[in-house]
């Protein structure tokens, strides 16, 4: 038997469902508590805990004042990275989802990201994955080298001319290096994916699309291999 849920869930689903189909535009105000009440058929509290959970979602916001009220928001692309980026690390590594799942999506998406990225390219994209993909001063640690190493690919990622590409996996960058934290030789290791960077760069600087591609892939295989027996 399917559980009937709290009359403030159903509400902000209804809510929730006018906002994402457009009924409800960024910046229109809410009716006021008592009017959704009695538009709902529901009390004040319930109302009031409705408007809560669509807040909480980032749905909503309540202003204070003579001019206050409950108003619709849409979330802007950096709070809906930042929310996917938290809840997948809070799930990454449990049994619900593993690092190595989670490097197949990072796998998956970079060459078809470096094969965008020689078509949209541009000069300061260029410039920028050129200094990234230069062998890092000796000085560096080997975690300022991984580090720029994933912004290599989050440069990609950026020059790849996709938003809701970079959104949605921007955020496993940092997952993705997880597992090289502290392993044995990853100094070396960082500094030869450093290297592969490099021919990555000019293949999206000269706009070659299958060879960005095709290399990115090559680079993306060397880690898998590393990771093999990772869960």
């Amino acid at each position: 038997m399917e559980r009937v849920q709290p009359s403030y869930v159903q509400v902000a689903s209804q809510l929730r469902t006018l906002i994402l189909g457009r009924q409800l535009q960024p910046g229109e105000r809410l009716p006021a508590e008592a009017e959704l009440a009695a538009l709902f058929g529901v009390s004040r509290t319930t109302t009031r805990e409705a408007l809560r959970l669509l807040a909480a979602e980032n749905l909503v916001e309540t202003r204070r004042g003579v001019n206050g009220g409950s108003f619709v928001v849409h979330p802007e692309p950096a709070e809906i990275e930042r929310a996917l980026a938290t809840a997948v690390e809070l799930v990454a590594g449990t049994e619900h989802l593993s690092h190595a799942e989670v490097f197949e999506v990072w796998q998956l998406v970079q060459p078809a990201a470096a094969r965008f990225a020689a078509r949209r390219r541009t000069a300061e994209h260029v410039e920028r994955l050129l200094a990234l993909s230069a062998v890092g001063e000796a000085t560096l640690t080997d975690g300022e080298l991984t580090l720029q190493a994933m912004e290599f690919h989050r440069v990609v990622l950026n020059a790849a001319g996709n938003r809701l590409l970079e959104i949605l996996t921007r955020p496993l960058a940092i997952l993705g290096a997880r597992p090289l934290e502290g392993a044995p030789g990853v100094r070396a290791f960082v500094c030869e994916a450093i290297g592969r960077h490099r021919v990555i760069a000019e293949a999206i600087a000269a706009g070659d699309e299958d060879l960005a591609a095709a290399l990115m892939a090559d680079d993306m295989a060397r880690p898998a291999d590393r990771r093999s027996d990772e869960v």
